[in-house]
């Protein structure tokens, strides 16, 4: 079936003059678009129901990450983190300044 689909929008693609005339115009214009004007409503309540538990989801977790942050695990993180970072990057600035003719 889908075959068959895919070779009709082709063979009607290919002998049609205009845009207007292409298959996948056909079939959106007679299938897709009917069902989506029809359906417009439903759809959109469904787009906002999943939107705002996707915002739910996302407050959630930034006040769990904001609770951590400010906790006293979180703040030893932090700082546990930063260190390493300074360290990496010492040792990149080591690296990169090192002569090259250095023996291993």
């Amino acid at each position: 079936m889908l075959l068959t689909l895919i070779v009709w929008e082709a063979v009607v693609s290919t002998q049609s003059t205009g845009v207007e005339n292409n298959g996948s115009t056909i079939v959106y214009m007679k299938l897709l678009r009917p069902f989506l004007l029809k359906n417009e409503s439903k759809i959109d309540a469904k787009l906002n129901k999943v939107t705002g538990q996707v915002n739910k989801y996302v407050a959630d977790a930034q006040r769990e990450a904001s609770t951590f942050a400010n906790s006293d695990a979180g703040q030893l993180l932090a700082g546990t983190a930063a260190v390493a970072a300074q360290n990496a990057s010492k040792q990149i600035d080591d690296a990169m300044t090192e002569p090259k003719d250095k023996e291993i």
